[in-house]
C-alpha cells in the first residue's frame, strides 16, 4: 500500500503548474496588454502578432516596443488639439 502512494502523480499535494502557467501567460501577453491599456491604434495587429509569433523573443520585443509607441487615441487627440491651436494662432 505504501508503495502505491509513492508513485509519482498520485500525490495529493497541490501542484505549482497552474501558477507557473498563469505567470508565463501574463509575461507572454505583456505586449498585447500594453497595447489594449494604452488604446493603441494598431492593437489588433499587435495582439495577432503577439499570439502567433510572440514565442520568438525578437518578435516579442518588437511587439512590446510597437505597443509602447505613441500611436494611441490619446496621442491623436493631443496632436489634433495642438494643430488646431497653431492654426488659430
Amino acid at each position: 500500500m505504501g508503495r502505491v502512494r509513492a508513485i509519482r502523480g498520485l500525490s495529493h499535494e497541490p501542484s505549482i503548474a497552474p501558477a507557473l502557467l498563469f505567470i508565463f501567460a501574463a509575461i507572454y501577453f505583456v505586449p498585447a496588454i500594453v497595447a489594449v491599456v494604452r488604446h493603441h491604434n494598431n492593437k489588433g495587429a499587435i495582439i495577432v502578432l503577439n499570439i502567433f509569433l510572440g514565442w520568438t523573443v525578437l518578435v516579442w520585443i518588437m511587439a512590446l516596443v510597437w505597443a509602447s509607441t505613441s500611436n494611441t487615441r490619446a496621442g491623436d487627440q493631443r496632436r489634433i488639439r495642438r494643430q488646431t491651436r497653431l492654426s488659430k494662432g
